[in-house]
This record gives C-alpha cells, structure tokens and sequence, in this order.
C-alpha cells in the first residue's frame, strides 16, 4: 500500500479519536490504542476496496475488449470502456 496513504489514514484515526477525547467518549490514555488497533483493520478494508474497483474496472476492459472487432488498439478500448452505455 501507497505509505502515503497510510499515513493519511493514521491522520484521520489520530483525529477521530481526538474528537473522541474532546466529547468526553475516550480517555487521553485510550487515545494511541484505539488508532493501534483500528489502524491494521482500516488499512486492510481499503486494500480489498480498492482491489475490488481494480477487478471491476479490468473486467469492463475485458468486456468492452471482447465486444469490439479484433484489431482495436488498447487506447480505444480504454475510451470506449469509459464511456457511459445504456443497456436495458
């Protein structure tokens, strides 16, 4: 995974949990442990989202590959698969 991203993660638990400790849900204490623990889980559920909108979008390439002509370059492919269809 991207360690910027990561990063941006940390930031956003860091502050989910600081407003957290503002409202009076957590203990200052409590505060690394929580973002410790969270921070494994949230990082794994991003990397599967995001795996899964990488399958879906080389499945429409394939797709919209196997429906053209043989011969279409990859470029076309791509364009025509970013196109917006409308199948009933």
């Amino acid at each position: 995974m991207n360690p910027i991203l990561g990063t941006l993660i940390r930031a956003a638990l860091n502050a989910l949990a600081g407003l957290l400790v503002t409202h009076g849900y957590l203990h200052p204490d409590e505060q690394g442990t929580l973002v410790n623990a969270l921070l494994p889980a949230v990082l794994a559920l991003v990397s599967v989202g995001w795996s899964v909108v990488e399958k879906q979008r080389r499945d429409k390439l394939l797709q919209t590959a196997m429906e053209l002509p043989a011969g279409v370059s990859l470029e076309t492919v791509k364009q025509i698969a970013q196109t917006p269809t409308f199948k009933k």
